[in-house]
């Protein structure tokens, strides 16, 4: 109640009527009747969602998310599908039942089998069903998966944009260092390192999980942009087009730093040391980098 009272005086009262406390099922029925009596909460279920997310998700994560289904099932019961044209259907099917999951991708890592089954019921809807049977599906979902430009119609599929809306929460925590959410995973899971050279660690949490798959995403598709080359590591970041990669002549080289290669005091490469260390292949890769001559800091694109 201490830590409560500091927390408050800080400047955001809590609302008891509003807050709660989960218990491991560990805790003896005691000691959490006593706890909750000074605190003056309520105790919170498994499955309780607080801004439309799960409050607590243990082994169980297809039951955790299985509300998404429902919600999918729910919209699309109540639709009299057999009064739409393939125009109608796509436009809700984009703007609507798609448009569910998002919030939630954004966050969390779906279960396969969640992502799986909305893919389904997704699929069930444009093809229609009779009295609970579904339609012959012509063509798989996979292939209308794909953009208009490739044949497709453009339908999402889930897995794959659930990575993709990760990646982008780990490029806002790239270009955001000093957001509060960047700042507290910060000092849990990567104190020493920058986002790029985290690992998972020990008992991560499901949000930190699902940031890392997206990460894994987001480096395919990252480069350094040079400026003082004093950011970028020569062997370990990517900072040369794919599918270029620098292995050294001179196993013994030491050098660290893009920084290292460039004559000191000039925006430009030290090219004797570039051959005594490349290939030639590699030496005009290298020197067809342009350097940044307006922002001498090294960037991520």
């Amino acid at each position: 109640m201490r830590l409560f009272s500091i927390y408050e005086n800080a400047g955001q009262v809590l609302n008891k009527e509003k807050s709660s406390i989960f218990f491991s099922k560990n805790t003896p029925l005691e000691n959490q009747k006593t706890i909750l009596s000074i605190a003056g909460v309520k105790s919170s279920g498994s499955f309780e969602k607080y801004l439309g997310l799960p409050t607590m998700v243990g082994r169980a994560k297809s039951k955790a998310f299985h509300n998404l289904i429902d919600r999918a099932w729910e919209k699309i019961t109540n639709w009299k599908t057999s009064c739409l044209s393939a125009a109608g259907k796509e436009i809700l099917l984009k703007s609507v039942l798609q448009a569910i999951p998002t919030y939630t991708m954004g966050i969390f890592l779906l279960p396969q089998s969640i992502t799986k089954r909305l893919d389904q019921l997704l699929g069930k809807f444009w093809w229609g069903s009779n009295e609970g049977q579904s339609k012959v599906q012509w063509v798989k979902w996979s292939y209308l998966s794909r953009g208009k430009d490739q044949g497709g119609l453009g339908f999402r599929n889930f897995s794959s944009f659930n990575l993709a809306l990760l990646a982008k929460q780990g490029w806002n925590m790239l270009n955001n260092p000093n957001s509060l959410s960047t700042q507290v995973l910060k000092q849990k899971y990567f104190p020493s390192k920058n986002l790029l050279e985290a690992t998972v660690g020990c008992r991560p949490s499901l949000a930190w999980k699902s940031l890392m798959a997206g990460l894994d995403l987001l480096k395919e598709g990252l480069i350094w942009r040079i400026g003082s080359g004093l950011k970028v590591k020569i062997w370990e970041f990517r900072w040369l087009p794919k599918p270029f990669s620098l292995t050294p002549a001179n196993r013994n080289c030491r050098l660290e730093w893009v920084a290292d290669l460039m004559i000191p005091g000039q925006k430009s490469w030290n090219v004797p040391l570039l051959h005594s260390l490349f290939s030639q292949q590699e030496v005009e890769l290298i020197k067809s980098i342009p350097i940044s001559l307006g922002n001498r800091e090294d960037r991520l694109t």
